[in-house]
């Protein structure tokens, strides 16, 4: 399916101070009209985290991602890490992917390790929690948010099972969004984005991808799918790459 272009003003809401929708200009990581200045990332690998009752690969090539990680470090020069543990140390990541926390059960994010993640945020660091239509809500990742201080949420809701959704629906003023013009999701989940700023959506004007920036380093990204790079093959359709290529970047637009 695809959608005309759409303005971004109609689609954001109200959220705290911390976390408020605005303009491209200001909360889509163009520093050079921002009120604050943005901290950007110094870190040269991405890591895609499942622990935490995250989704384990499956024998379809669902939560396998072989085929991206050849793609960023051929297109990038970024390496990528896969873990199921919490690592003590998250400078040299410039994107933390954490796949389908909860969905497995898991305990919450300890203090701690919140406090770690705060702190890469800090430096810049793009935190994108991927979701996934077996469980859209999870109590780990809405307790993380919570702590996190984000008022981005998952609505619980989905597209129809094994639906491809296909959407050319894209706000371009958005880092994540530059140069993408098509992209197929498989039954993504719907992303609450009335305490941010709507990035992907569908032809009925689902979120899909929406972020939220707490401070002045990284953005927390919420994407209602992960399927749209995984080895469950996606990656090559129209610009699925170029899109988890845009997750990494983490620059001001250009």
């Amino acid at each position: 399916m695809r959608t005309s272009a759409w303005i971004l003003g109609a689609a954001i809401g109200c959220g705290s101070d911390s976390d408020k929708g605005t303009s491209p200009s200001t909360d889509s990581g163009d520093s050079s009209a921002a009120s604050i200045e943005i901290t950007y990332p110094t870190g040269d690998r991405v890591l895609l985290y499942y622990g935490h009752g995250g989704l384990q690969e499956e024998g379809t090539g669902k939560g396998g991602f072989e085929d991206v990680d050849a793609h960023l470090l051929g297109s990038l020069g970024w390496s990528t890490d896969h873990r199921d543990y919490f690592a003590t140390d998250l400078s040299t990541y410039r994107l933390i992917g954490l796949v389908g926390v909860g969905m497995n059960g898991g305990e919450a994010f300890s203090p701690d390790e919140v406090t770690m993640l705060n702190d890469a945020l800090d430096r810049g660091t793009r935190l994108v929690l991927f979701a996934d239509r077996n469980e859209c809500v999870t109590d780990v990742a809405t307790k993380l948010l919570q702590d996190l201080g984000v008022g981005l949420r998952f609505t619980g809701e989905a597209a129809d099972f094994n639906r491809i959704i296909e959407t050319s629906s894209w706000n371009t003023g958005h880092q994540i969004g530059t140069d993408v013009q098509t992209v197929r999701f498989k039954e993504p989940c719907w992303v609450d984005a009335t305490a941010g700023t709507v990035i992907a959506q569908d032809d009925q004007r689902n979120a899909i991808i929406a972020s939220a920036r707490p401070r002045a380093g990284g953005e927390v990204v919420l994407s209602g799918d992960f399927q749209f790079f995984d080895d469950s093959g996606y990656l090559e359709f129209g610009d699925n790459a170029r899109l988890i290529e845009n997750f990494a970047i983490v620059t001001p637009v250009e």
